[in-house]
């Protein structure tokens, strides 16, 4: 309820940002075969691995924007940095509360994210229930993260990876629309 009040009826004067990790992106080459007349795009069952990376992103509830960081893993460390520059872009201002939607992730609930909490007033963590990290409007962005960049991508590297994740974050944000979230009765199938 708390999550959903924040979508349908945010706090005036405030920010509500969705917080995720994506973990273990795969820079992944594959071998793109010919095209045959009526067939989309191929490829080969094989692929070459170059190594994983960790997505950080955050998602602004009321436009859309998206800001996002690449990490070689997923620790409370760099938990803690994606936060700072997430207060950095969209927190500063101390009259407007930032509320940061972010799921039950072990990183989000240590000693040095607590402290840094606690000198950050204006900052407010509301955290989805367990299993339950699709309430985060993140998520709905992951998937198309995943659907349009990394399903189908060629990577040749984590660094390749990264500049195209990137540049997908660009050009995402320049058409940017807030999602129609709304809840609804279940579908009866």
């Amino acid at each position: 309820a708390d999550i959903i009040g924040l979508y349908l009826n945010p706090p005036k004067n405030a920010f509500v940002v969705g917080v995720g990790e994506k973990t273990c992106i795969q820079a992944i080459s594959r071998k793109r075969l010919f095209m045959k007349k009526g067939y989309s795009e191929i490829y080969d069952h094989q692929y070459k691995r170059n190594g994983t990376i960790d997505l950080f992103a955050a998602f602004r509830v009321n436009d859309g924007k998206v800001i996002g960081a690449v990490e070689k893993k997923h620790t409370s460390i760099e938990f803690l940095k994606f936060i700072k520059i997430v207060y950095k872009k969209w927190g500063r201002n101390k009259k407007r509360k930032l509320h940061i939607v972010i799921d039950n992730f072990s990183t989000h609930d240590v000693d040095e994210v607590q402290g840094w909490l606690k000198k950050h007033k204006n900052v407010i963590f509301h955290f989805t229930p367990t299993h339950a990290s699709w309430l985060n409007q993140i998520e709905l962005w992951f998937s198309i993260l995943q659907r349009q960049l990394i399903k189908r991508g060629n990577f040749k590297s984590i660094k390749d990876l990264d500049k195209k994740i990137m540049k997908f974050i660009e050009k995402y944000n320049q058409k940017a629309k807030p999602f129609a979230w709304c809840y609804g009765e279940p579908l009866k199938i």
